[in-house]
């Protein structure tokens, strides 16, 4: 599937929260189009066009934007649409980080990507009836598989793969580019059941790989915020929609600048996440070599 991609700074990611649909940035209404790109404009577009700040890339499928292809930068055809911008049906979603020198890297800290799973209804049903659940968490149901995951409040043994999710592992161990060693599962029965914010241990991971999680079932807000001093509340805030059978990703790094939570929401129906590690180092008394 061909896509195409709008990138976002930070103010105009917080501004879309909650939108189904969006104007444009200040350049696109004086324009009086949507400014979007290819994959083979991306990185030039971003270079020539955007300073040393923190970009949301929002990725769509071609044949889901009536777009017009038009003249523009060199004489390329550039992917323009003459309507707003349909940002609650983005397929993929791309945070990248601002190198040192402060100009936006390639190197995403944060992916996600709709429909990475064909079968999440199936998937969700035979994970919640076949997984030994416990509860060690008072917010949520939890279980691990394949090598021990031991946090403050929970440790694991080690357990057998279920066959369908070792088989979703190799998968998608060449997209999120390691091949997990653990599972950890999160189970919320209602929309009541949470996850205050925290930081994962990335200690015990493999050098260079992050975390990747699944999520099946109700679709369920991420949210994300990290210490910003001239924010008026002291942080900034971002906020992904994780739908079934989607995937995110987070590198190591961000979880030493960013914390995540999933908040309480009055809708009843439940949902399960699968937390994909390559972890390398454990002890099996609860703690970590």
């Amino acid at each position: 599937m061909r896509r195409v991609y709008k990138i976002l700074t930070a103010d105009e990611a917080a501004a879309i929260d909650g939108l189904t649909a969006w104007a444009g940035s200040a350049l696109d209404q004086r324009d009086g189009f949507i400014h979007l790109s290819s994959a083979a404009q991306l990185e030039e577009t971003i270079r020539l066009h955007f300073g040393p700040q923190r970009l949301l890339i929002l990725g769509f499928d071609v044949d889901a934007l009536d777009l017009t292809w038009e003249a523009s930068r060199g004489g390329a055809l550039f992917p323009h649409l003459y309507a707003p911008l349909p940002v609650a049906e983005a397929t993929g979603r791309t945070w990248l980080a601002a190198d040192r020198e402060g100009i936006p890297a390639m190197e995403p800290e944060l992916t996600y990507r709709a429909g990475a799973v064909a079968d999440p209804d199936a998937l969700f049903a035979h994970v919640r009836d076949t997984v030994p659940w416990t509860a060690q968490m008072a917010s949520r149901k939890t279980a691990s598989l394949g090598r021990p995951y031991n946090y403050k409040g929970a440790s694991y043994p080690v357990a057998e793969w279920l066959p369908a999710l070792a088989e979703l592992r190799d998968t998608l161990a060449p997209e999120i580019g390691f091949t997990a060693t653990n599972c950890l599962l999160n189970y919320y029965p209602t929309g009541r059941h949470s996850l205050g914010w925290h930081q994962d241990d990335v200690d015990i991971l493999a050098p260079g790989t992050g975390i990747a999680i699944i999520s099946l079932g109700a679709a369920r807000p991420l949210r994300l915020r990290r210490v910003d001093p001239l924010a008026p509340n002291g942080f900034e805030y971002r906020s992904v929609l994780l739908e079934p059978g989607s995937l995110l990703t987070m590198t190591a790094a961000m979880q030493s600048t960013w914390q995540h939570s999933l908040r309480r929401v009055a809708a009843p129906d439940p949902r399960i996440s699968l937390t994909l590690r390559e972890i390398v180092r454990w002890r099996t008394d609860g703690g970590i070599a």
